[in-house]
C-alpha cells in the first residue's frame, strides 16, 4: 500500500515549485481551481504510477480535512468517470 501526501497550492511546501509562475499568477486561483484542476491532475498522476506496477485496479482512499475535504468533493462532482476510482 502506498501513501500519498498532496500539497496543495499556496502553502508554505508549495511555495518555489513554479519558478517560472509570476508571483501574482502564483496567488491567482480559487478552491474550484484546486478540486476541479489539482485534485484531478493529483488523481490521474497516481493512477497513471499505480498502472506502471499493476495495482491500478485498487481504489484510491483519500483522507482530507478542511479545505482539502471541500476541495475533494468538488473534484468528485466534477469528475464522476474517474471519481469511480476514488473512496
Amino acid at each position: 500500500m502506498d501513501g500519498w501526501y498532496l500539497n496543495a497550492r499556496g502553502t508554505q511546501y508549495s511555495k518555489g515549485v513554479n519558478t517560472w509562475i509570476s508571483e501574482e499568477d502564483y496567488w491567482d486561483f480559487t478552491i474550484m481551481d484546486v478540486g476541479t484542476k489539482d485534485i484531478a491532475a493529483a488523481v490521474a498522476f497516481i493512477d497513471s504510477e499505480r498502472a506502471d506496477e499493476g495495482a491500478n485496479s485498487l481504489p484510491i482512499n483519500i483522507v482530507a480535512n478542511s479545505g482539502g475535504c471541500a476541495e475533494t468533493l468538488l473534484y468528485l462532482a466534477n469528475e464522476m468517470p474517474a471519481a469511480t476510482l476514488v473512496k
